[in-house]
């Protein structure tokens, strides 16, 4: 049988899906579907948002990588406490440089090169 959650987990990482229903799923109680509506590249900016403040570090990461996110929370999430967030941005292959250059400089070393290898494979994908 098949569950409410699970049809939202669907609908939520669909990019066929209307902003106005990935926006009630930006609310949703099980963190795997806002995780699922982080991602969508049709989620609204006012979603992703919201979404980027989550208590859950899997769903702040995902925002973080959506580039429909402002890319003023993007560089205050450089900042984030959690160590997952900021190296799943250093990681991101379409994080700006500008934003690399921030986590370049990161107290933690994993960070700080993960983002500077990312910033090397951009530059060779020119």
């Amino acid at each position: 049988m098949i569950t409410v959650e699970q049809v939202d987990y669907v609908l939520a990482g669909s990019p066929n899906t209307p902003t106005r229903v990935l926006d009630r799923l930006a609310r949703a109680a099980e963190c795997r579907v806002r995780k699922q509506a982080a991602e969508n590249p049709s989620t609204s900016a006012e979603a992703l948002i919201r979404l980027a403040a989550d208590w859950n570090v899997g769903v702040v990461a995902a925002a973080a990588l959506n580039p429909s996110l402002p890319r003023q929370i993007l560089e205050e999430l450089t900042r984030h406490d959690s160590l997952e967030v900021r190296y799943a941005i250093a990681d991101g292959p379409a994080v700006p440089v500008s934003v690399l250059l921030r986590l370049a400089d990161d107290e933690n070393p994993y960070i700080s090169q993960r983002a500077m290898q990312t910033i090397c494979e951009q530059a060779l994908r020119g």
